[in-house]
């Protein structure tokens, strides 16, 4: 049997507001990884904020790739652990 896919992972992150003042002082964006296909096709992206304050695309770029690592790496690691068998039971 084919073990389940991933079909949406959301991970969210605060910063403080930018130096200029013009966002919120505490500024928060969420990223949603959509899959259509499964982890193996590769995930839309959602960004969600009412304000998000970065010096260059890079950050956002980074932001993203950092979620991506993180969120499936974790998510692989409890399923695997979630089908072990459980060393306690006895025949």
């Amino acid at each position: 049997m084919k073990p389940p896919s991933i079909y949406h992972a959301t991970v969210s992150f605060e910063q403080e507001g930018n130096t200029m003042g013009t966002t919120e002082p505490d500024e928060r964006i969420t990223i949603d990884l959509e899959y259509q296909l499964g982890e193996e096709e590769g995930s839309f992206i959602v960004l969600r904020t009412a304000g998000w304050s970065i010096d260059s695309a890079s950050d956002l770029e980074s932001l993203i790739n950092r979620v991506k690592r993180t969120e499936l790496s974790n998510l692989r690691k409890n399923y695997e652990s979630s089908i072990k068998p459980d060393k306690r039971s006895t025949v």
